[in-house]
């Protein structure tokens, strides 16, 4: 059932109330408890629709991006960073097995403490 509220032939607001027909009785029967769960479905479910949209978003932004963090990550030189995306000849200087493992540097909990500290001592960064 949806409650719609009009003032002065505008709608201001409406309301979903959710119910139950016939449950072994004659009739509606409408309660709290009832409202509060398919409510709590209604947002389940919006959430999975977000969730699913901005995964969505986040994998075609990471496949547009996966040159440019490969490149900078490994190569130095800003011209010759350049040069490889542009050409694609970035994949001849990175092979599988080494994207594995900086992969790994990133996922192990102690290589990245590892990967950090390394990086900390080199470019004399405070921890914040």
């Amino acid at each position: 059932i949806l409650n719609f509220t009009f003032q002065d032939r505008d709608h201001k607001s409406f309301e979903l109330v959710p119910y139950e027909q016939c449950n072994g009785d004659p009739g509606l029967t409408i309660n709290q408890k009832v409202k509060d769960n398919v409510l709590k479905e209604i947002d389940n479910i919006n959430l999975k629709l977000t969730e699913i949209l901005v995964n969505k978003e986040w994998e075609k932004f990471a496949i547009k991006e996966n040159k440019n963090v490969l490149s900078n990550l490994l190569i130095q030189n800003r011209y010759f960073r350049y040069l490889l995306k542009k050409s694609n000849l970035i994949r001849l200087f990175i092979t599988r097995n080494h994207e594995m493992r900086i992969y790994g540097y990133f996922i192990c909990q102690s290589h990245s403490e590892l990967m950090r500290k390394s990086l900390r001592k080199k470019s004399k960064i405070q921890r914040a």
